[in-house]
């Protein structure tokens, strides 16, 4: 592809040049020089789907990103963008189908540290064992989840021994996601 076929489907799709030059931590001037060159490379072509987060040149990258959601306020609602306002989105192929949180609380340190982001995929059957985000009516949290007898009760297990662990029938779970896994950012 040449530059200046890069240049029209940036247009076309109404991608500003200095925010992608930003975004790709180039100068405004270096975009310009990469843009008038005979032959695009295609390693700049993959950079830019993936700052873009769609394939606008046809080069058959697929990127899908994952919502990271603003869930402060407690609710029984669907963790998904169209119930909840999205923060950001990030691209990582691993949280593929998930969605994040900010996970603001201490009750699962030191595993899921306060501000990291937990990304999540919707659990139907609990595992014993394994971690999950439960909603039940008055609250919402992490626990390691126990079946403690045949009718439905779950033991779930605080991951920080400082606050409680609590008895849940499944019939109170209202949603449950399994942890898939988590980014952490640095404390300054």
């Amino acid at each position: 592809m040449e530059g200046n076929e890069v240049r029209k489907a940036l247009q076309d799709n109404h991608i500003n040049l200095a925010w992608l030059a930003e975004e790709w931590g180039i100068t405004p001037q270096a975009l310009s020089a990469r843009l008038n060159v005979k032959m695009f490379k295609r390693g700049y072509l993959i950079e830019i789907t993936q700052i873009l987060g769609k394939d606008i040149f046809g080069i058959g990258i697929k990127t899908e990103q994952q919502p990271v959601l603003n869930i402060s306020a407690n609710s029984t609602a669907s963790l998904n963008a169209g119930n909840y306002p999205v923060i950001e989105y990030v691209s990582v192929p691993y949280f593929s189908g998930c969605v994040g949180i900010h996970y603001l609380r201490y009750d699962a340190e030191p595993r899921y540290m306060f501000g990291d982001t937990i990304f999540l995929q919707e659990a139907t059957n609990v595992m014993p064992g394994q971690i999950y985000l439960f909603f039940t009516g008055s609250d919402w949290f992490i626990r390691r989840a126990l079946l403690t007898d045949k009718s439905g009760t779950y033991n779930l297990v605080a991951l920080n021994s400082y606050y409680p662990d609590y008895e849940v029938k499944k019939k109170d779970i209202l949603q449950m996601y399994k942890i898939v896994g988590t980014i952490s950012r640095e404390q300054t």
